[in-house]
Parts: C-alpha cells; sequence; structure tokens
C-alpha cells in the first residue's frame, strides 16, 4: 500500500505532516522550548516502520495547535508581531502624534517616523491586493465620465446591481 494511500485513510497523519513541511524548524523549536522532553522525532518514530507509538499524529497537531500566540510557528505563519507588540506601537505612534501637535502648535518644528510592524509574505501580498484593487476602482470613475461625455455610455446602461466593468465592455 502506498504511502499516500495510507494517509489518505488516517486523515490525522497527512495533516500533521502537512503541519510540519509548513515550518519545520519552528515547530520543532516550538515543541522543545514549550514541552520539556517532547521531541518531533517522537512522531516520526511513531508513524515509521517501529511504530513505537511516542506522539499520534493527534498529539502532534493539538501541541501545535495549542502554542502560544508568542511561539515562533505562530508568528511565521499569522503575523511577526503579536497583539500586545502592536497595540505598544500603536500608544507610542498615539503619543508621538501628540508631542508633534504640542510642539508645533508652539513654534518647535516635530518631524517623527510612526513604529510599523514588518510585514511578513501573505501579509505584504494581501496588502498589494488590496491597493491593487482601490487602484483599479479609482481609475473606472474617470472611465466611466469620459465614455459618458462621449455619448457611448447612458446611465439606464448602468446595472446597479453588477461590476461596473461589465457596463464598459458592453
Amino acid at each position: 500500500m502506498a504511502a499516500a494511500e495510507r494517509r489518505a485513510r488516517r486523515p490525522k497523519i497527512g495533516e500533521a505532516i502537512a503541519l510540519l513541511k509548513s515550518a519545520p524548524n519552528e515547530i520543532e523549536a516550538d515543541i522543545q522550548s514549550e514541552y520539556p522532553g517532547r521531541r518531533v522525532g517522537e512522531f516520526w518514530r511513531t508513524i515509521g516502520p517501529r511504530q513505537t507509538g511516542e506522539m499520534t499524529p493527534r498529539e502532534l497537531v493539538v501541541l501545535v495547535s495549542q502554542l502560544p500566540e508568542t511561539s515562533r510557528y505562530k508568528r511565521a505563519k499569522n503575523t511577526a508581531w503579536t497583539v500586545l507588540e502592536r497595540l505598544a506601537a500603536r500608544i507610542v505612534n498615539v503619543l508621538e502624534a501628540h508631542r508633534g501637535d504640542y510642539r508645533n502648535a508652539h513654534g518647535a518644528q516635530y518631524d517623527w517616523a510612526p513604529v510599523t510592524p514588518p510585514e511578513l509574505a501573505h501579509e505584504r501580498a494581501a496588502r498589494e491586493a488590496r491597493e491593487e484593487k482601490a487602484a483599479r476602482q479609482r481609475a473606472l470613475g474617470p472611465m466611466v465620465l469620459e465614455r459618458m461625455l462621449r455619448g457611448e455610455l447612458r446611465m439606464s446602461d448602468i446595472d446597479v446591481t453588477r461590476p461596473i466593468e461589465e457596463a464598459l465592455t458592453a
């Protein structure tokens, strides 16, 4: 029986292996630091030919899912900063903005750079997608106006329940 076939019959093994493939070094370090005496090798020995039963796939998935938000794995998968770090950065930014307002109001020049969290690859991709969509939406207004001024498009041609791009391509 092929390994993929066995994993299909036992979905937790597939889930555990996919989890380990996503961030192997982070998970191994987190398990060793958060659960002293536990090792990822126990899982591999359990599903390997020896089948020692030291750590079941379900146990591995549970241990990883219960890691604290500050763990290496959760930081790598979710965000570079925890909620508390983001809150602290916002507080610093607000205080600096108030300090700048006060100094500027009293004749002193005060320039500061806000504290911004680093972006992970998936956060950057999501932000860029949002910005690209917003840029496309901003570009549609002048296109609609131009087509209306040339007489190529009338208000009655625009179905408000459909995307405006459909009216422009028609």
